[in-house]
């Protein structure tokens, strides 16, 4: 190799001459690295949408169970209402 040769490939990879690490280029490494990302997404793109549609169901059922609840809530509220109206008219009197 000749000098001039030399020289050129050892100001490409550092003044030290051996071959010094090669830091890549920032969009490849960027390219790279959303590829890997978008391929993790989707082979865990099944089990997301099973999860969301787990917690949609749950949802659903913790709705009906709310309103479940707040029926009997109202109706022990009238009951109770009934039963303590009379009460109160007779002591008012």
């Amino acid at each position: 190799m000749s000098t001039a040769r030399a020289h050129i490939k050892d100001s490409k990879h550092g003044a030290s001459g051996d071959h010094a690490e090669k830091k890549g280029h920032p969009f490849r490494n960027a390219l790279l690295i959303s590829l890997a990302l978008a391929a993790l997404i989707l082979w865990q793109l099944n089990p997301i949408i099973q999860g969301l549609h787990s917690t949609a169901t749950a949802l659903s059922h913790a709705e009906s169970f709310r309103q479940v609840v707040i029926g009997l809530v109202n109706m022990g509220y009238h009951r109770a209402l009934d039963a303590i109206t009379p009460l109160i008219h007779r002591v008012s009197r």
